[in-house]
């Protein structure tokens, strides 16, 4: 059985291609917009142009207007096709990105979440000691070069202007990667240690 394939919707980068071909600013097309009662700011077009931002039905039938073109065509064909092949493809892209950065913050949560419930501090002699809490140190400890990677990679999403909403990250892993790893590891040690000599 055969997979359609989901439409494409070309009027960002029309919207590109018919503005520059008609030697028009975003301002300019803006203020047009405006003449159709369609709110727009500059700032909105670009990201519409840069495939950050959808086209409001309303607004691809002010566009359409205002360059003179079939509100199907506007949508559907594409004016210049090797520019919009290439516009599809970084739609695409940042797309996945997107999605790679939100699985990101999912993985990062739940680093600090087994972190916070095998905190040291907070646990018996006898909890420290059980299997699944030496589990949880080891894989914490394993993962010492993952997360640092992690942190950079979303640092680079982010010059890329891919948001994740990574504000919402827990201070002890967006602040020091390295502390818990570290403090972890020699504690399980010690405990281990001492562990062994009592038996």
């Amino acid at each position: 059985m055969s997979v359609s394939k989901r439409p494409v919707n070309y009027s960002a980068a029309n919207i590109r291609e018919l503005r520059k071909q008609a030697g028009l600013s975003r301002q300019a097309i803006v203020d047009r917009l405006a003449a159709y009662d369609v709110p727009l700011h500059t700032t909105s077009l670009r990201r519409i142009e840069e495939g950050q931002q959808a086209v409001k039905i309303e607004e691809a039938q002010a566009f359409a207007e205002i360059f003179e073109i079939d509100l199907a065509d506007f949508i559907a064909k594409p004016v210049n096709p090797i520019v919009a092949k290439i516009e599809h493809s970084i739609i695409n892209y940042r797309e996945e990105l997107k999605a790679l950065s939100e699985q990101l913050l999912v993985v990062i949560q739940a680093w600090d979440h087994m972190v916070e419930q095998a905190d040291y501090d907070r646990l018996s002699r006898a909890d420290r000691m059980s299997e699944r809490v030496q589990s949880a140190v080891s894989l914490i400890g394993r993962s010492s070069g993952l997360l640092p990677l992690l942190f950079q990679l979303n640092e680079t999403l982010g010059h890329l202007g891919i948001d994740n909403g990574w504000e919402e990250v827990p201070d002890r892993a967006s602040k020091g990667v390295e502390g818990p790893f570290a403090d972890m590891a020699v504690r399980a040690l010690l405990d281990n240690d001492a562990g062994e000599g009592e038996s």
